[in-house]
């Protein structure tokens, strides 16, 4: 029985160890320190600052010209040229579209590529 308690009191070692080391990863990226209350200093790890925002426009952006390649393919090229051509002379939101919507090498490449699997 005495066996079985130190087994148990050493896992709750390892279990403290670990916790120990994580928060010490943790604060190895930064951290900040302050004074509580009760006169104890803490450190809390800093937050990690992300690229989520790049990251989706990025990813909104291939998702966009995937779309453009697809349709072009759909509706081939002479059709979709006209649709585009029929923005340009509406109001200066139809222009903007146009322009936007215009094929581009990495749109024409895309779908040519979808062409020639689809095929």
């Amino acid at each position: 029985m005495k066996c079985s308690t130190m087994m148990t009191s050493f896992d709750d070692f390892k279990i403290r160890l670990g916790k120990v080391e994580k928060k010490r990863l943790h604060l190895a990226r930064g951290y900040s320190a302050y004074v509580s209350d009760d006169g104890l200093i803490v450190f809390t790890a800093k937050r990690q600052k992300t690229d989520k925002p790049v990251r989706a426009m990025i990813g909104t952006l291939i998702a966009f010209v995937l779309f453009k390649a697809l349709v072009l393919g759909a509706v081939g090229p002479e059709a979709y040229l006209e649709r585009v051509e029929r923005l340009t002379g509406q109001s200066v939101f139809g222009q903007l579209g146009a322009l936007v919507l215009s094929v581009d090498p990495a749109t024409q490449m895309i779908a040519d590529l979808a062409e020639g699997l689809l095929q």
